[in-house]
């Protein structure tokens, strides 16, 4: 069972947890509260300045499009869970509201099967930054405070699935792309020696084909910098079909915190 003290959550006299702007703070949802609008389950919160709550929240109604409408692709398989299709359903009406996202087909003058539009977003900056604050809010959750030692803009963001490229191949470069993306991640998959499943929100969790998160602290070989800091992957998981990676230098006290949390999440049955 998962300990109540282990997530901790918003503070209006706590600093921003990005960048650390002095308290008074609003509460900020990780992920946002809009994705589980059909579902009943507590939310992990975090303190955050307008910048890193307010202003983003504009951009998370285009976040939380661009991945359901993603979601159609897979409604010809039959491959959606009743969670995947509930959120669809109550979202439905509001698919149209964001002008960012786009369908747009993988291939020019596609054929068979892949004459099928896909979900794209032309502001792939804005993804990448919605990750940052995301993985950031929930590093937050088991440390309680702000480190400043965390330059989270440094980040580094990466999909498998998503293509920047959407509509500008031809079905070869399609190929070959898709085989380049294979191997990348059996490349992530041997360097990171083990995922451990992340933290929920508390007592109600997140469905987990809705969005979960796993960790992977990487051994001193594969260190981006040298020093005394280490590295740490986020792997999240939207709506069961889309992996987004998030890889960030840590002091040893945010690793610690981190380790120390998937610990405790992984040694007991989850009630939820």
């Amino acid at each position: 069972m998962q300990n109540s003290s282990l997530v901790k959550q918003f503070s209006a006299r706590k600093p921003c947890y990005y960048c650390g702007a002095p308290p008074p703070s609003s509460r900020e949802h990780a992920p946002v509260k809009m994705m589980f609008e059909a579902f009943d389950c507590h939310s992990i919160t975090a303190p955050a300045c307008d910048t890193h709550n307010t202003v983003k929240s504009l951009d998370d109604r285009a976040i939380v499009t661009f991945f359901l409408r993603g979601l159609y692709h897979f409604l010809k398989t039959g491959s959606l869970t009743a969670n995947q299709l509930k959120a669809l359903e109550v979202a439905e009406h509001k698919l149209g509201e964001a002008d960012e996202v786009t369908l747009q087909p993988l291939v020019r003058d596609p054929l068979g099967i892949l004459d099928a539009s896909l979900s794209h977003i032309d502001e792939t900056k804005k993804v990448k930054n919605w990750m940052r604050l995301l993985t950031g809010a929930l590093a937050w959750s088991v440390q309680g405070k702000y480190d400043s030692s965390v330059n989270w803009d440094e980040a580094i963001v990466w999909s498998l699935e998503y293509e920047i490229d959407t509509g500008q191949l031809d079905i070869e470069q399609a190929g070959l792309r898709s085989e380049k993306l294979r191997s990348i991640k059996a490349e992530v998959d041997r360097m990171s020696v083990h995922w451990w499943p992340g933290w929920s929100s508390y007592p109600k969790g997140y469905p987990p084909d809705i969005y979960c998160f796993d960790v992977s602290l990487l051994p001193s070989q594969y260190l981006l910098k040298s020093g005394s800091k280490s590295e740490v992957i986020f792997r999240h998981s939207f709506y069961g079909k889309f992996q987004w990676y998030v890889w960030f230098t840590a002091p040893e006290t945010v690793k610690t915190a981190i380790a120390n949390a998937l610990q405790e999440v992984n040694s007991k049955p989850s009630t939820t």
